[in-house]
């Protein structure tokens, strides 16, 4: 489940307030401020997509770029001793600093990706095997959980 909106490019958050009763949010990942709010999850989302379009539109009009969400380039701060290794592997390995620094950025992308996966692929593989059993149960604010529990006995073969 997402906790953000995609449009255009952009990115936006899914914000509750109990206090005020209504849903809010921002376009995340930009210096300019874009706000939203709604009562549905659906008006959060109209009032997100009209927002930033009246942004782009102003933006536009006025003859301003619009702040990009991600530009594919950041400073990063690891210490001098680090630097210094990751600047000698990569030397090692023919790269330039910043390939070599791309490289393990993605690689630590894909293993994180990959164990969140393995993880609800074994459960799902232990469900439909009998190992495990899904147990769903509904809170008091009506939302569905879905809880895993180890069987005791095997299942029984038909």
């Amino acid at each position: 489940m997402s906790k953000t909106f995609t449009y255009k490019g952009y990115k936006g958050s899914i914000d509750c307030s109990i206090d005020d009763a209504c849903l809010y949010g921002k376009v995340l990942f930009i210096e300019d401020v874009i706000s939203y709010e709604g009562s549905t999850i659906t008006e959060l989302k109209k009032a997100f997509e009209e927002s930033l379009d009246d942004y782009l539109a102003t933006c536009k009009e006025v003859g301003k770029d619009p702040d990009k969400s991600f530009a594919g380039s950041f400073n990063i701060r690891i210490g001098p001793q680090t630097h210094k290794d990751a600047a000698l592997v990569a030397l090692e390995e023919n790269q330039t600093l910043n390939e070599f620094i791309k490289e393990a950025v993605e690689e630590k992308i894909f293993r994180s990706n990959a164990i969140n996966i393995n993880i609800t692929d074994l459960m799902n593989e232990q469900y439909l095997f009998g190992e495990i059993e899904k147990e769903f149960s509904t809170s008091d604010d009506e939302t569905d959980k879905v809880q895993w529990k180890q069987q005791t006995s095997p299942p029984t073969q038909h």
